[in-house]
């Protein structure tokens, strides 16, 4: 029964990420860094859902992995309800970001997205007992820091360059100071 859980909440997640890409997040160009990333979700996904579902993982595990799918989708549509006017850009974009959101989970870290997105491979990688799991957990945690940096570089080549550090210095970058 948890791996039906485990399985079902991380195609729920995959599913709310597929559909803020195509209908949330302005993006009109593609990048090769964005293609990248979705490739690897992709092949991350189905190799751990697959694993979940072939291999028996200690109950603590699953329970600790359901916890963080389900953390991940909801800080995930915290962070979409509080940018649903913002049109923020896709991961990877060249364009400088156009808007300074600092409400809801903008209000503990910069970029609650990524931090939403750590979590889903957390829960996976924890579900999944697997250390192909922690391999992707490793592997996606540095390209979506990677990311999250890029995209606070672009915020100080715009004419919110003060108000970002003023925002940055009181906000961790994915992961609340009090977890």
């Amino acid at each position: 029964m948890l791996d039906f859980v485990i399985l079902l909440l991380a195609i729920s997640v995959f599913s709310s990420q597929v559909w803020s890409t195509a209908v949330h997040f302005e993006m009109s160009e593609m990048q090769s860094g964005a293609k990248i990333v979705i490739a690897m979700v992709i092949i991350g996904l189905i190799t751990l859902c697959s694993i979940v579902a072939r291999f028996e993982q200690p109950p603590l595990a699953q329970y600790a992995g359901a916890a963080m799918l389900l953390g991940s989708l909801a800080v995930f549509w915290w962070a979409i309800r509080e940018t649903r006017s913002a049109k923020l850009r896709a991961v990877f974009t060249t364009k400088n970001p156009h808007t300074l959101v600092q409400t809801g989970p903008y209000a503990y870290v910069r970029h609650p997205f990524y931090s939403s997105y750590v979590l889903f491979w957390l829960g996976l990688a924890l579900g999944s007992w697997s250390i192909i799991g922690g391999a992707f957990f490793i592997l996606l945690f540095i390209i979506y820091w990677r990311a999250a940096a890029d995209e606070e570089q672009k915020f100080l080549t715009t004419d919110m360059a003060d108000a970002y550090r003023a925002f940055a210095d009181k906000r961790a970058r994915l992961v609340p100071p009090f977890l």
